[in-house]
C-alpha cells in the first residue's frame, strides 16, 4: 500500500540517521469524520469506505498526550508505538453509531465505487497524486482491515495514564456541536 510504504520508508531513514527518536503510528484519526458532518447530517450517508474488517482509530488528543510524553520522559527513545483505541472502525457499525447519535437513518455508502471515491477527493481539491493514494489506501483498508491488537491498546493506555478515547466517544462529542 504506497500511503504505508512511504510511512515504513521514512521510518527506516530516521532509524539509520543516528539521532534520537521515538516513532508514533496512528491509522485513522477519529477527528476525520468532523469533515463528515453535512453528509451526515444533510445527506444522511457515512462516506467512508471503511469496511468491514476494521480500522484502528486514535483520538488526535491522545496522540498529542502521547507526543508530549515522549518527549518529556525518559525511557521512550528508539521506541515505536502504535496509537490505537479498543474500538475498531467499521462502515456499517459507522452508519449505526450516526444514526443513534443524530437520531435518524444514516446509510452506509459502501466500498464498491473506488473510482467515484476517488473523483470526489479530486473535486473536493486534493491533488491527483493523493486523490489515488488515498484510494489505495482506503482499497487496502476494505481488503485486509488495519486492525489493532488488545496488546496495542494495552501498551498505549499504560502509556497514556487512561484508556485511549474511542471513535463512539469522539462522534458523541461531535454530534453535540
Amino acid at each position: 500500500m504506497p500511503h504505508f510504504a512511504n510511512k515504513y520508508a521514512v521510518e527506516e531513514a530516521i532509524r539509520a540517521g543516528g539521532m534520537p527518536y521515538t516513532i508514533l503510528r496512528p491509522v485513522y484519526f477519529a477527528q476525520n469524520e468532523r469533515r463528515l458532518k453535512p453528509e451526515l447530517t444533510e445527506l444522511g450517508v457515512y462516506p467512508i469506505p471503511a469496511g468491514n474488517q476494521g480500522l484502528a482509530v486514535v483520538d488526535i488528543r491522545d496522540l498529542g498526550a502521547m507526543a508530549a510524553i515522549s518527549l518529556t520522559e525518559e525511557g521512550h527513545n528508539g521506541k515505536t508505538y502504535d496509537l490505537v483505541s479498543s474500538e475498531m472502525l467499521r462502515g456499517p457499525d459507522a452508519a449505526a453509531t450516526w444514526s443513534k447519535l443524530l437520531r435518524k437513518e444514516i446509510a452506509f455508502a459502501g466500498h464498491t465505487d473506488f473510482d467515484g471515491f476517488e473523483a470526489k477527493l479530486r473535486e473536493r481539491g486534493s491533488p491527483s497524486w493523493l486523490a489515488y493514494d488515498v484510494r489505495v489506501m482506503y482499497q487496502g483498508f476494505v481488503e485486509r482491515g488495519f486492525s489493532n491488537t488488545e496488546d496495542q491498546t494495552a501498551q498505549f493506555a499504560a502509556l497514556l495514564g487512561h484508556e485511549p478515547r474511542t471513535y463512539s466517544s469522539f462522534a458523541e462529542e461531535l454530534a453535540r456541536e
